[in-house]
């Protein structure tokens, strides 16, 4: 099954059941106003770090950042581009806020029901959107973001003239949510094949074999 990518999204519309968002989390306490919910889809979709806003670190235990406009309004449950003024154009890139405002990293799905994966590395570039190739050391399985638009595709993919096949979705997924901290975290002793996942010197479920690097052998 081929699926068809979009692009992450400008902003995303959210609707919100309360008119006031309380999360607690140990000591910490965030609290979003109408205001800030009704505001941040007017902005435009990318950013200029230190011109237009400022990241700030809120939990550092957790690494909890978020990123602050210009007047205080807080990026919130959506996508954003963030670009560095100071030559720093590795940092340059899409990176994902959830319904609190803190930035997402590792494995999430979004409010459009796809896939990324945002880095985990303390490297000055945690959160940023990750593009291509990815071997995930902790469920030892390929995966594939897609170049244009970082979303993880299923099922057959063709990439740079080979047919690889990504595994479609399963009845129960490699990761959990939890919805009080907006996180997905891997299931220990998991079984399943993980939703996503490249096949490799085996037969897919349609009778095709791929070979030992993933693709199909014609």
């Amino acid at each position: 099954m081929k699926r068809a990518f979009t692009a992450p999204p400008a902003f995303v519309f959210v609707r919100y059941k309360t008119t006031v968002a309380i999360r607690r989390r140990q000591k910490l306490c965030f609290v979003i106003s109408d205001k800030e919910r009704l505001l941040y889809a007017d902005y435009e979709p990318g950013y200029t770090v230190s011109t237009n806003g400022n990241w700030q670190l809120v939990n550092p235990e957790h690494a909890e950042w978020i990123f602050t406009l210009n007047g205080g309004i807080r990026l919130v449950g959506r996508w954003a581009k963030l670009g560095y003024a100071n030559g720093e154009l590795n940092k340059n890139g899409w990176y994902h806020f959830n319904s609190y405002g803190i930035m997402d990293f590792g494995w999430f799905k979004d409010e459009q029901g796809s896939w990324y994966y945002c880095n985990t590395a303390n490297d000055g570039w945690l959160g940023k959107m990750q593009y291509g190739w990815y071997f995930d050391e902790v469920d030892k399985h390929w995966y594939y973001l897609d170049l244009t638009t970082g979303v993880m595709p299923t099922g057959w993919q063709a990439i740079n003239g080979k047919w690889y096949y990504f595994t479609p979705e399963t009845t129960a997924y490699t990761y959990e949510y939890d919805a009080v901290n907006e996180k997905w975290f891997y299931k220990a002793g998991n079984t399943v094949r993980p939703h996503g996942s490249m096949y490799v010197n085996e037969t897919t479920p349609d009778g095709y074999r791929v070979d030992a690097n993933g693709a199909w052998q014609r």
